[in-house]
């Protein structure tokens, strides 16, 4: 992965926060996060995503691969 795919990433995340898109954050998972997350919570991925309190992050300063 490429550092600017790594800030894509994270940059497309944080509009799914500031959204309050669950179905969005959820695609933006890893698979395997997104099953550890229905697992703990006993509940779909949105959900469980709804379910939490997300805070939105700031600006990216740096991005370690």
């Amino acid at each position: 992965m490429k550092r600017s795919d790594a800030e894509s990433a994270a940059a497309g995340f944080e509009r799914f926060l500031r959204a309050d898109d669950p179905n969005g954050l959820c695609t933006a998972l890893a698979p395997e996060t997104r099953s550890e997350l229905e697992e703990s919570e006993e509940a779909s991925c949105e959900k469980a995503i709804a379910s939490q309190e997300n805070p939105v992050g700031g600006t990216t300063h740096r991005v370690d691969l």
